[in-house]
């Protein structure tokens, strides 16, 4: 009989047991169902995903509805809202507001937008370290490509703008130093380093006639390396192998570098008496240290940099080293990108020369409807002259870079001419689309 009994207990508290666990699972689905279907929807977001769609998703009930619109205006009653399945939503992006209404127990509960979630890719055109002189101003260029909608704008940042400040784009440089220029939209972002040094100057709008003649040996070979690494920055912001480098290397020489370089009668040619660096320097970048006589091929005597004398058996005595004109233009064409050979500028039948280098024409009202930045100009002077239009002003002011022997100048210097005395100062013009084929970044001022 006692047997009996405690099986009946065993059942007995086995079955309460059971119904206890069976108890709480039927409170457990219930909760989960009511937490499912009936809690207020939460942690709503909206997002891009991988695949570069716009995502609403959220936790909580799945009685929740959506309305897409392009209004900010809404009807809880509009028959367009839609219930949300597996509380996610996916849109692709347009590229115009749209407005993405929740609602919850017929009311809304959320009001989304697209604004400001969309794939943005943004990059500052030619990010390499830029070289500056205190006060000068550029207007950065960038890239941008945005899938999608913002009313947002690229924000710009200085890290010290103490040495250079940015707004908009547009920085001005303020002292010497280093600082780095970040342009911000959304998630993305791209960087420039700036560097503002004492070793070039701001362009003035005008040439400087008082500008010091270059001294000699007042640059090391550290500063020669900066120099030239300058040079060949601004080249390439405006193209290199085009019509714009060379006339940024022109300007460069002439009105970026703080000293004026001495006009000096050349001794040879490259190919001819294999003399280099007097007179003429058919290499790249400036010279103005002895650190640069390793390239060169030959010497009529002792090498000497820019600003330091040499004998001249032309004059018979000691000159200051710097450039002719021929010289100056085919450095200018060098470092611009192409190899013009060193030639001269005195027309010669059968000898090439500059005036061979494009289409020569007489100047006169066609010829000038014709003439860019960049173009030669030509006359008979000494036997031979040539310069570079680096400047067309609004008001058809010429600026002409030359080195000129002209009493009382003698060095390479920017003439600046109205058109009547442009045409009367110079004989020729050599337009040159057909050698620099493209003009790049060309501006017809350079302020």
């Amino acid at each position: 009989m006692r047997k009996n009994n405690n099986k009946f207990y065993s059942i007995f508290i086995v079955s309460i047991i059971i119904g206890i666990i069976a108890m709480l699972i039927f409170l457990s689905i219930k909760s989960d169902y009511k937490n499912e279907n009936n809690n207020e929807p939460h942690n709503i977001n909206i997002f891009l995903n991988s695949d570069n769609k716009l995502e609403i998703n959220y936790e909580g009930s799945k009685n929740v509805y959506i309305l897409v619109s392009d209004s900010e205006e809404y009807d809880i009653n509009d028959e367009r809202f839609e219930k949300i399945n597996n509380r996610k939503a996916t849109y692709g992006l347009v590229d115009y507001p749209q407005y993405y209404y929740l609602k919850y127990n017929n009311k809304i509960y959320e009001t989304l937008s697209n604004e400001d979630v969309c794939y943005v890719q943004l990059s500052i055109e030619n990010n390499k370290q830029l070289y500056l002189a205190k006060d000068e101003e550029i207007d950065f260029v960038y890239d941008l490509n945005v899938e999608g909608y913002t009313n947002k704008k690229v924000m710009w940042q200085s890290s010290d703008n103490s040495i250079a400040s940015v707004e908009d784009g547009h920085l001005i440089a303020k002292e010497t130093g280093d600082v780095t220029i970040t342009a911000h939209l959304l998630n993305k972002s791209a960087i420039r380093h700036i560097s503002i040094t004492d070793l070039i100057i701001k362009a003035p709008n005008e040439f400087d006639e008082n500008k010091v003649l270059l001294p000699c040996e007042v640059y090391s070979e550290e500063e020669n390396d900066l120099l030239d690494e300058i040079l060949e920055t601004r080249i390439n912001e405006a193209g290199y192998q085009s019509r714009a480098g060379v006339v940024e290397a022109a300007r460069f020489i002439t009105l970026n570098f703080p000293y004026k370089i001495k006009y000096c009668y050349e001794w040879g040619r490259q190919g001819i008496d294999k003399i280099d660096g007097e007179g003429r320097y058919y290499l790249k970048g400036l010279y103005l240290n002895d650190s640069r006589f390793s390239r060169l091929i030959g010497s009529n005597g002792k090498p000497a940099t820019w600003g330091c004398k040499l004998y001249s058996n032309n004059v018979k005595s000691f000159v200051y080293n710097g450039l002719d004109c021929s010289g100056f233009v085919t450095w200018a064409i060098l470092n611009g990108g192409f190899d013009c050979g060193d030639i001269g500028a005195g027309i010669v039948s059968g000898i090439k020369d500059l005036t061979n280098l494009g289409q020569i024409a007489k100047i006169n009202d066609d010829t000038l409807s014709k003439t860019k930045v960049g173009d030669l100009v030509h006359s008979a002077y000494t036997g031979g002259h040539i310069g570079v239009i680096i400047g067309i002003d609004e008001n058809n002011n010429y600026y002409i870079a030359e080195a000129t022997p002209k009493e009382k100048v003698e060095a390479l210097v920017v003439t600046k001419l109205d058109k009547k005395s442009f045409m009367k100062a110079w004989d020729e013009i050599i337009l040159m689309d057909s050698y620099y084929l493209e003009d790049g970044k060309l501006t017809d001022m350079w302020y």
